[in-house]
């Protein structure tokens, strides 16, 4: 449907692939396939805009791939983190790791709020914060995204 918006930020969507037949179909290759195609796309300089030298994840995308929403909130940019985290530890490609230290970069960014243990949740186009309660949802987020990473820092070193 023309118009409608779906948020992004979660590079690897959730899919089953299922043959006509109801099973399950194992193709381990296809989903790699598919999830690194489907992080290029997320890494598209039209999806993630400058932002003090940082690019972050839009908000939310219209069918046909256009930004509908330029607010960079937190979450996406833990998925973010955690796709590219999880990429250079399966892949061990440089590309991987740099895009996974560039999304701490810019996750990182929400974390100067004056107070510890504080975050910020969205970022608007201009790189200026929204003054508002946060969700305590995203701390969720923010502990699998450092669990993700540290997974892979962890494999590196191994």
């Amino acid at each position: 449907m023309p118009g409608v918006s779906s948020p992004t930020g979660s590079p690897i969507t959730s899919r089953v692939l299922v043959a006509p037949d109801g099973s399950v179909a194992d193709d381990t290759a296809l989903l790699y396939d598919q999830a690194f195609a489907l992080l290029a796309f997320c890494e598209a300089p039209r999806l993630l805009g400058p932002d003090r030298g940082l690019r972050q994840a839009a908000e939310a995308l219209l069918d046909d791939m256009t930004v509908h929403d330029p607010e960079a909130r937190l979450w996406p940019q833990t998925e973010r983190l955690k796709a590219h985290s999880l990429m250079a530890r399966l892949t061990g490609e440089p590309r991987h790791w740099r895009l996974a230290g560039e999304a701490a970069q810019a996750l990182e960014g929400y974390f100067h709020t004056g107070a510890r243990g504080l975050w910020h949740d969205r970022r608007l186009p201009d790189g200026s914060f929204v003054r508002e309660t946060s969700p305590a949802s995203s701390f969720y987020h923010i502990v699998c995204a450092v669990g993700e990473l540290a997974s892979a820092l962890e494999t590196a070193v191994a």
